[in-house]
């Protein structure tokens, strides 16, 4: 599987904002998971929902990145998250999945401290 055109796609967003060289290789390290993925796919020959799922987290992983290099670049102040990382939990029903009540409380505990009132 060759994702060439998507690569140079988000490659060339860093380079139209010269954003920094860990933003390029955050993008290229999660381009290549999702290469690889899409290489086991191909192998196995079957799509899951929950493979579909993780193919579509890439290029929203992908643009968070790039957003967060750019908004830091013109004096905005952005950190990139993953939505795992931040308290987003969804139950198991894939390409459907629905945000488990636990959920509103682990986000705020983890920006209690990060947001300025």
């Amino acid at each position: 599987v060759n994702i060439d055109a998507i690569r140079t796609l988000h490659m060339a967003a860093c380079d139209e904002f010269d954003l920094p060289k860990n933003t390029r290789e955050e993008v290229n390290d999660l381009l290549d998971e999702c290469e690889d993925l899409l290489n086991g796919v191909r192998l196995i020959q079957e799509l899951s929902p929950k493979s579909l799922d993780q193919l579509v987290s890439y290029g929203e992983r992908c643009s968070v990145r790039i957003m967060a290099s750019r908004l830091n670049q013109i004096g905005v102040p952005a950190q990139a998250f993953d939505s795992w990382d931040v308290g987003i939990f969804t139950d198991s029903n894939f390409g459907d999945a629905r945000l488990l009540a636990s959920s509103e409380q682990a986000i705020a505990n983890t920006f209690e401290n990060r947001i300025d009132p």
